[in-house]
């Protein structure tokens, strides 16, 4: 990873991590999802995040092309590969 996508990256995991707490998602509540969903237009009006908030995040996700998931074994958030992220949801829907 080049420094200024490590730090892109770590940048989108805590601006997640911020806004889990704020709206008081805790573990394993599936907070990733929600956020993903809203970002990319599926609830609207915003409900989680300001569009201000959205637009960077997405910018984010976009640049890194990483999400941003909770790992049950540290009990923290991590990066993932978009194109892992897209398949993991895709299965969890179905």
């Amino acid at each position: 990873m080049t420094d200024n996508k490590e730090l892109m990256t770590l940048l989108l995991i805590s601006y997640v991590s911020l806004i889990a707490e704020r709206n008081a998602y805790g573990p394993g509540d599936g907070f990733e999802y929600l956020l993903y969903d809203e970002i990319n237009g599926k609830n609207n009006p915003l409900r989680i995040v300001y569009k201000e908030e959205a637009d960077e995040i997405l910018s984010l996700m976009e640049e890194t092309k990483t999400w941003v998931t909770f790992n049950d074994d540290t009990g923290m958030f991590d990066a993932i590969d978009l194109g892992i992220w897209k398949k993991k949801l895709g299965n969890a829907r179905t």
